[in-house]
């Protein structure tokens, strides 16, 4: 027992010392410099992928009233499938354009990406919800939508990041 103990302190003493060697370098030739736009969320500009064959972005009422945006990738032949794509805290649903184009041209499914509540590109208030289980309720009532488009469709959520917590959360739920 006591080597397991030594084993567990030594591993642990291993990964702060590399952990703060890493931050010493990153301290050491790191840059500064904070882009202009970094209280107006994450630049997608800076990312090598050309979004200029990304879906038109369309919008749906949530019980609270709210225009929640989402995007619509159909797919190219009808595999009775539907996924949606939900991104992490502080992002939006641009970011799954290389998976989803894949998953509707490939006629893998139909996918809906959207921009959970406070995300989006022009969020009313950023990253705010009004109560606890708001996401659930919103993924809820985008489903109501969803089904109404495609009755028998066998749904699939997933998520990256807090978006697949929320995936996960969902599925738990009534």
């Amino acid at each position: 027992m006591k080597t397991k103990a030594r084993w567990i302190l030594r591993s642990i003493a291993i990964s702060v010392g590399v952990y703060f060697r890493i931050a010493a370098l990153l301290i050491a030739f790191g840059t500064s410099d904070v882009p202009s736009d970094y209280n107006d969320g994450p630049s997608f500009s800076e990312l090598f992928f050309d979004y200029s064959g990304l879906p038109e972005l369309n919008h749906f009422t949530a019980r609270d009233g709210s225009q929640l945006g989402y995007r619509h990738y159909p797919a190219v032949s009808d595999s009775g499938k539907v996924v949606i794509l939900l991104h992490g805290a502080g992002w939006h649903n641009q970011y799954f354009l290389p998976l989803a184009d894949f998953i509707s041209f490939y006629g893998l499914a139909e996918v809906y990406t959207p921009d959970l509540q406070g995300h989006g590109p022009q969020p009313e208030r950023r990253g705010n919800i009004d109560y606890v289980g708001q996401f659930e309720d919103d993924l809820a009532d985008l489903i109501t939508i969803i089904h109404e488009q495609n009755p028998d469709a066998m749904l699939i959520v997933g998520g990256h990041a807090s978006g697949g917590g929320l995936a996960i959360r969902f599925a738990s739920r009534r």
